[in-house]
């Protein structure tokens, strides 16, 4: 009984933080708006995490079934390096419906190039962090 009470605390608590989030815009152009979650930038040594939600302005099919409309991309930001490494995507329709969790492909950070979307999230975050 305990232990499911304890399993109802914790998903209680993890869909409230997920629910907690503080999204602010940092980079738009025609075709996507991209946000980060302030609340979910944390240091961890000389790296900092953080989510961002970028939104389609059209529906894209990404090989999920059906076409993405949102894209939330947890990042691992090295503020010195300038360089963002993905952590987490997950990929969601019009409705708001997770279409999947992906590991990420990438497996070495990527070097921020300048005037691009990844300045502007490195920017936010490093700022925030």
């Amino acid at each position: 009984m305990n232990r499911i009470l304890a399993i109802g605390a914790f998903l209680l608590l993890s869909s409230a933080s997920a629910i907690a989030s503080d999204w602010v815009q940092v980079f738009t152009n025609p075709a996507e708006a991209i946000s980060v979650d302030t609340d979910s930038i944390a240091r961890s040594g000389d790296n900092i995490n953080a989510w961002t939600r970028t939104v389609l302005t059209v529906e894209t099919d990404v090989q999920l079934g059906r076409p993405a409309k949102e894209v939330r991309t947890q990042y691992i930001a090295d503020c010195q390096g300038r360089t963002l490494l993905v952590n987490a995507l997950m990929f969601y329709d019009a409705q708001g419906n997770v279409l999947a969790s992906l590991p990420p492909e990438q497996d070495a950070p990527a070097v921020v190039v300048p005037g691009t979307a990844g300045e502007f999230i490195l920017r936010a975050v490093c700022n925030k962090g």
